[in-house]
């Protein structure tokens, strides 16, 4: 339908830059910054825009990730070989300013396709870690965990394998079958380490920011397109 006359349409109408106090430019560049993995300082400076701008624009590009995964979850379809660890973030604020002294995140790496799973959990206990090992990860399948003795029934299900970091052991063979297999958790440790490292700043640590950021790794290990998440916003 044709715009009356004397009125102009806006071209942000009903898209994901509707609600912006920046022009489409800058927000087009800062999306690009956000999608290439820049920091939100590096596309502030970049971008001309000052640092909370870019972060509240970057939390935004999460949020729709966020909601894309909420109807779309990531499983796991493939296997066999499976990497399971865990994870604390200290001194976390809810959204009623309570500080929580620790926050553990549990995490499952599908080595086939680099897919992992991150979940907030309250603890490391046997039910709780167990519940999500069988709930998401192919019954027969290769685990492979740390010595936590709340991994102890893993075997009920599983191939379980662990790695014992308490004798400084990172990584070793084990034959099975008459294949070598690789009893590591490497992979996923290097993904927890990514966790601490965007939530080590104390005045930003909440939980809403954890929760968008452990999203935001998972859509960008899933093999999705990214710009998926974005294209009913355009």
């Amino acid at each position: 339908m044709a715009c009356k006359k004397g009125h102009r349409k806006s071209v942000r109408g009903g898209s994901f830059f509707a609600v912006r106090h920046l022009s489409m430019f800058t927000q087009f560049e800062l999306l690009i910054s956000f999608l290439s993995e820049a920091t939100a300082s590096a596309a502030a400076e970049s971008c001309g825009v000052d640092v909370k701008t870019a972060q509240r624009f970057y939390d935004n590009c999460r949020q729709i990730i966020s909601d894309h995964i909420g109807y779309n979850p990531i499983t796991f379809t493939e296997g066999p070989e499976f990497e399971v660890d865990e994870l604390q973030i200290k001194k976390v604020r809810t959204t009623d300013n309570v500080v929580i002294p620790v926050q553990w995140v549990m995490g499952l790496l599908d080595r086939s396709t680099g897919k992992v799973i991150f979940i907030p959990v309250p603890d490391r206990t046997t039910p709780i870690l167990m519940s999500k090992v069988n709930t998401l990860i192919l019954v027969g399948s290769f685990v492979f965990t740390d010595e936590l003795s709340s991994y102890n029934s893993v075997a009920n299900n599983f191939h379980h394998h662990t790695v014992n970091h308490s004798a400084d052991e990172d990584e070793r063979s084990d034959l099975v079958d008459g294949e070598e297999i690789n009893v590591h958790i490497n992979t996923l440790e290097g993904m927890n380490a990514e966790v601490r490292s965007r939530m080590r700043h104390r005045s930003r640590r909440t939980r809403l920011r954890l929760h968008l950021i452990l999203r935001e790794l998972m859509f960008r290990h899933s093999n999705r397109n990214l710009f998926d998440c974005f294209k009913q916003h355009y």
